[in-house]
């Protein structure tokens, strides 16, 4: 398949249902014929292809459905069944600048006053910029699009030829300024926000130059007195402990500022936030965070139309399967799950049945057949990325630690041993690790393994040696499911 082919299945498969309600009338004004056969060839590739990765449409094949009365297919029809394929492809790229123009209008407003501009017609040129400044001020938006439009809006104004600039305390070149230098300061403190979330997993430093100027100039009276702005550094440097709800009015009452991405940036923060509470194990903390979660659902802040990105998919599940709310989370999963990327969603979508089935094992009583159909999703994990590794091992451990019967103990104890020596050698092995996650973890081993000797009798269990690890337990540094080590040491 060639490389025009395979864009244009691309194109038809990035289409989601919405578009497809009203691409065909677009497709029929731009070629004022119903019977167009770039039209016909739409049908026939969403006919044929059910826009599914591993079907090829034959271009030999589809030539005779759209011309039946031509015989053969030779190198000159090919050439222009290459064509008509390549004209469609143009047409649905017109079709998604459309749809991102009729969304945004102050999009549309730009390229026509910045053709004015070019073609030096002032009085239209003015006239439109002053439309454009009115639409941005009517989005009701206040965050980086509404400062970098501004920013663009002074810059132009104040460059173009008829404007009588070089004057004392020029009122446009201090507003050009002003609104470069917000623009600037927040998107760095968005990225630097973004930044904060991936330290969390991953082993990077900031690749920034400017951060800390962005920093220290949201710090100051100028920056900080921007609402978005003021919003953000409340998020990346909270008061410590931080007043979760707080931040959480904090956000609500600035997210109608904020654009699509802003939004799911600040909503991240406060999760992140959120997220350590609830890894205590307590469940008002879980129950908490769960709420959070669906409140950002509720409010499209969690997935960009019909995208959703895994990480968070995955802890949305596992949070409220861990808060027991098992209906809702089976609803999640298959509600979400087409949400995900194509390479992720099935690996994904078997992670968090997996803990939907351990955590009603537990609420039952451990129940030994929903322990074994979680190890049956787990199994079916392979060669994952380090976030689905990361939460499918360790649900491992603790499905064969827990649904392991006491009899049985000794016998399976070497097998959890040799699990938990795999997982330490895949997190020494992973250098893109965090080392806070990474030191998290190997915490967690070192204790399960203690654990795991003290139930199996692999040392003597006397009754001063179990107080002696639950003493090492309370005093630990950084320790993932430290709260499951402290129940299963509760059972000893």
């Amino acid at each position: 398949m060639d490389a025009g082919h395979s864009k244009l299945l691309l194109q038809l498969q990035a289409l989601t249902e919405a578009d497809l309600k009203v691409v065909r009338r677009f497709l029929e004004t731009s070629l004022h014929d119903r019977q167009a056969p770039e039209l016909r060839l739409f049908g026939l590739l969403l006919q044929d292809s059910s826009l599914d990765d591993h079907k090829k449409p034959d271009k030999k094949a589809l030539f005779k459905r759209l011309f039946p009365d031509e015989k053969g297919f030779d190198e000159r029809k090919d050439k222009r069944m290459r064509n008509l394929m390549s004209k469609l492809s143009k047409l649905l790229e017109e079709f998604l600048c459309h749809l991102e123009m009729e969304a945004d209008p102050s999009l549309r407003q730009r390229l026509l006053a910045t053709a004015y501009q070019k073609r030096n017609a002032s009085a239209l040129f003015f006239k439109e910029a002053e439309t454009f400044k009115s639409l941005l001020s009517e989005s009701g938006q206040r965050g980086a699009d509404y400062l970098a439009g501004l920013a663009w809006l002074h810059s132009a104004l104040y460059f173009h030829p008829d404007t009588a600039r070089f004057k004392a305390n020029h009122d446009g070149f201090s507003a050009a300024i002003e609104s470069l230098e917000l623009s600037f300061t927040l998107s760095v403190l968005c990225w630097h926000a973004e930044s904060i979330s991936r330290k969390r997993m991953l082993n990077e430093l900031p690749k920034s130059h400017y951060m800390e100027t962005a920093l220290a100039a949201a710090r100051t009276g100028f920056a900080s007195a921007h609402p978005v702005i003021e919003l953000f550094l409340q998020l990346v440097e909270p008061a410590q402990p931080p007043d979760l709800e707080a931040l959480k009015k904090a956000l609500f009452d600035c997210q109608h500022l904020l654009n699509e991405f802003e939004k799911s940036l600040a909503f991240k923060l406060l999760i992140n936030l959120t997220i350590p509470n609830a890894n205590q194990g307590a469940q008002s903390e879980v129950y908490a965070l769960l709420g959070l979660y669906k409140v950002g659902l509720e409010r499209g802040i969690l997935h960009q139309q019909d995208a959703m990105d895994t990480l968070r998919f995955t802890n949305i599940a596992i949070t409220a399967a861990g808060a027991g709310d098992f209906e809702w989370t089976a609803w999640f999963i298959e509600k979400y799950k087409p949400f995900l990327s194509r390479k992720d969603r099935e690996k994904a979508a078997l992670l968090c049945e997996a803990y939907l089935h351990y955590y009603t094992a537990v609420r039952n009583g451990r129940r030994p057949e929903d322990f074994a159909k979680a190890l049956a999703c787990l199994i079916q994990i392979k060669r994952a990325d380090e976030v689905i590794e990361l939460q499918a091992r360790s649900l491992q451990i603790r499905v064969n630690y827990e649904a392991c019967a006491p009899a049985d103990f000794p016998d399976e104890a070497p097998a959890m041993l040799a699990l938990a020596n795999y997982f330490k050698e895949y997190l020494l092995r992973e250098l893109h690790l965090s080392d806070d996650v990474k030191r998290s973890f190997l915490n967690f081993l070192a204790l399960f393994k203690d654990l795991v000797n003290l139930k199996a009798g692999l040392v003597t269990t006397k009754a001063s040696q179990v107080q002696r690890f639950k003493q090492k337990l309370g005093q630990a540094g950084p320790v993932r499911l430290k709260h499951w080590l402290v129940e299963m040491a509760a059972e000893l």
